[in-house]
Order: C-alpha cells, then structure tokens, then sequence
C-alpha cells in the first residue's frame, strides 16, 4: 500500500512537472523566436554597434535559426499533456498556446511583408575600353554607340547604387579619352549611360531596371579627344524596413554613345573611348522568394499545431455539452 502510494505520488508529480516546465520555457522560447526574427530583418536599429552588423551579415541563418527555440517551446506545449493538468496549469497553458498562436501569426505576416537582409556589400569596378562605330543617320547625323556589362550579381537584393569613385578625389566626373582611326571634323555630344539591368535581361532585347545618363558637348578634330563628363550615381531601391522589394539578380551596364554633325568622314569610322575612373557598386541584400517562402511555410506548420492544440479544447467542451443536453432530456 505504501509503494502504491508512492508511485502515485511520483506520478503525480511527474504530472505537475511538465506543465510547469512548459509554462515557465515556453515564454522564453517563444520571445527568442520573435526576437531572432526582429533581428533578421537587419533595419537600422540594429547597426548601432559592430556585433550587431556581424549578425545581420547572417540573416539568412538566422531566420531560420529562430525557429529552434520555436520548435522546443512548442514540444514543451505538446508533451505537457495538457488535458491532464490541474485546472489554474490547464488553463494558463492555453494562454501560452494563444499567445504562441497570435505572436507567430504576426511573424508570419511580417515575413511576408518585410523581406530579411542587412548584408550590406560594396565592391569597386573599372570598366575596359569601350569599342564601336560612328555611322551616318538621317539629317546628316553621325551617331556610334558602345556598350559593356561591367559587373553581375545573382543575389536577391534591395538596394543598388553605383557611384562614380574619380581618380582624384572627384565623385563627379569621368575622365574619357576619345579616340578615332581616321581623321574626323564633327561636333556634337558624348554620351555616358549607368543602366541597371535584371540579371536575366539582355542588353538592348529588354527594358532597363534603371537608369542614369549625362552628356557633355565635344569638338572632335583629328583623331582624338579628351575630357570629362559629369555622371550622376544610380541611386534604385530602399534599405528601409517598409520600403523593400525584391531584385533576384541584377547586372550594371555602361553605355557610352556619339550624336555627331560636321563633314563627312565618307564611310564608317571606328572608334574607342576608355574611361579612366572607377566606380563602386554597393547593394543591401534579402532573403529569396523562395527561402521568404519556406520560412512562412514553417510558421504556419506551428500555426496548425497550435490550432490543434486549442481546438481539443473546443470539441471537449462541445461534447461536454452535448452530453449535459443529453442527460437533462
């Protein structure tokens, strides 16, 4: 009798044990989740110290990295046995299976509607010599255009800007030298385009994501020319937590192009033009639509558990009274 006892006061125990344990860790577990996801989405609050940038160069890891103390919260909840809990046990683990339910709810649409990043990447470009051919065009214009893919990323980002660094000092102007291989007379304007291309489009078959362009006028005698033109940054996208969209790739290109009159040089005149300056390409990467995805997918695995959960307690409420009607007719 005394074992017996004994047994059913170890039981017992075991009883209040769980419950107790989950209504104590789930809290945590659940505050880490919101937490690691806040820290995921990398906006500027969380670039006040050089930790904090650290992290948010993780932000794909740590996305998903939140949902572990998810994960043992939620195991807490399901091994607590619930239905066997005493009556305040019972219902305050309800409360935490409420509050696990709405708080990954609004995660959920905040995965949704503000994709994670904070990796911020910067890296310095010099473009090759550009190469074409002026040729005559109605209204006795002479025009030449050359083209160049300078620098390609296959990342989702946010943010693009390409800034023209300058060889001395000078973020505003390109140094150009223009030269031909024959002898021309012709005045007119050069041309310098920034274009921001989706990595999957092609130069001249799709239309540019962005673009930004200058020109600057030119007396071309002889065979050459020098000078400098004025090129603004491009400047597309936005950081900013609720301003964000998704750019899966891209790729800049450099355009620079003739619009010339004067005499006629008699047939097709090649040209080359090389640009001294280099440039700086900075970008603000997020998470993919495809990971953004999968981790909405995984909150609504736990949304579905937690329904689960609460929707015991309903069908036994239900049947409860069912039965009282039941027994009182």
């Amino acid at each position: 009798m005394i074992y017996l006892q004994e047994g059913l006061g170890m039981e017992k125990g075991q009883i209040l044990k769980r419950p107790i344990l989950a209504i104590i860790l789930t809290p945590i577990m659940l505050a880490s989740f919101v937490w690691l996801e806040e820290i995921a989405k990398g906006t500027d609050i969380h670039y006040l110290r050089w930790e904090d940038l650290i992290l948010n160069d993780f932000f794909v890891e740590i996305m998903f990295g939140a949902f572990i103390p998810l994960a043992i919260g939620t195991g807490l909840l399901l091994f607590s046995r619930i239905e066997e809990a005493p009556g305040l046990l019972k219902y305050s683990l309800y409360a935490i299976t409420i509050l696990c339910l709405i708080s990954t709810i609004f995660v959920a649409h905040s995965l949704a509607t503000v994709p994670r990043g904070g990796k911020q990447t910067s890296f310095d470009i010099s473009p090759d010599t550009f190469a074409g051919n002026i040729t005559p065009h109605d209204n006795g214009e002479y025009r030449g255009v050359a083209y160049q893919t300078v620098f390609t990323q296959n990342y989702t980002t946010t943010w693009v800007i390409v800034t023209n660094l300058g060889t001395s000092g000078d973020l505003a102007h390109l140094d150009v030298r223009l030269q031909t291989t024959k002898p021309v007379d012709m005045s007119g304007d050069l041309h310098f385009d920034v274009i921001l291309y989706r990595a999957t489009d092609e130069y001249l078959q799709d239309q540019p994501f962005n673009l930004v362009y200058n020109y600057v006028s030119i007396d071309l005698q002889g065979t050459g020319w020098n000078g400098k033109i004025a090129v603004p940054s491009l400047d597309w996208g936005s950081y900013s937590e609720y301003e964000r969209m998704r750019l899966e790739g891209y790729k800049i290109g450099f355009q620079l192009w003739l619009e010339l009159r004067g005499t006629d040089p008699g047939e097709e005149v090649e040209f080359t033009a090389d640009v001294t300056d280099s440039f700086r390409v900075s970008d603000f990467r997020v998470d993919s639509s495809l990971q953004n995805g999968v981790a909405i997918l995984l909150c609504g695995v736990f949304i579905g558990i937690y329904v689960q959960i609460l929707g015991k307690l309903v069908i036994s409420r239900l049947r409860r009274t069912a039965s009282a009607v039941i027994s009182n007719t």
